[in-house]
């Protein structure tokens, strides 16, 4: 028997029936079985999981720039998105792309600012 720390789980009716049920097939306690659940699981975890619980929390200094970040980029792309809509516009009132000169390469100059931001931030955090 572990005499380890102790924790409390709420369950759902459905769930608790499930462990009282295993627990009687089984012969063993409530709790052996929830012990049984979680050693089962840690195999079936994905590849890297435990090395993430294990590494020391962020600090708020880097979730509130990563945060900013990610609204420059949301914000960004907007901008991108309203570009491509005006060039829509155009080319459905029979603008050619001559007449649209320097319009064009913005969408591409933003998809490289979105990248250069979301480089930057994978970097920092």
């Amino acid at each position: 028997m572990n005499n380890g720390r102790r924790m409390t789980v709420r369950l759902g009716d459905s769930e608790d029936e499930v462990v009282r049920s295993t627990a009687s097939a089984l012969g063993v306690t409530d709790s052996e079985v929830v012990r049984l659940a979680i050693i089962a699981m840690a195999d079936r975890l994905p590849v890297g999981v435990g090395e993430q619980v294990a590494a020391p929390p962020v600090p708020p200094e880097v979730v509130e720039l990563r945060e900013a970040l990610d609204r420059l980029v949301a914000e960004v792309c907007r901008v991108g998105v309203n570009i491509n809509q005006i060039v829509r516009i155009c080319h459905v009132n029979g603008w050619s792309d001559d007449e649209l000169p320097g319009l064009l390469g913005v969408p591409g100059v933003i998809d490289d600012l979105v990248g250069h931001v979301r480089e930057a931030v994978d970097r920092v955090c």
